[in-house]
């Protein structure tokens, strides 16, 4: 499993969950999760506010830019204030 699936999972997402709170397929936020395909800068914005809400008491990420940088290391993404 990747670490974006895990990501999801420990957020107790499923990925039609998660896909319709990011407005993306489900099939496209599979083919993510498995590194096949990259997201926009925006869509990865969403989908980390979205796990940041979920794993806010997690330690290992302080905030939703942290995580974006951990789902997508290789996408330059600016988080917006909230």
């Amino acid at each position: 499993m990747s670490d974006r699936a895990t990501l999801r999972r420990r957020a107790c997402l499923t990925q039609l969950q998660l896909a319709r709170k990011v407005g993306v397929t489900a099939p496209r936020l599979c083919l993510w999760e498995r590194g096949e395909i990259e997201l926009s800068p925006e869509q990865v914005e969403k989908i980390a506010a979205v796990l940041h809400g979920c794993l806010s008491k997690t330690p290992a990420f302080a905030g939703a830019e942290d995580l974006a940088r951990a789902i997508a290391p290789n996408v330059a993404v600016s988080m917006r204030a909230a």
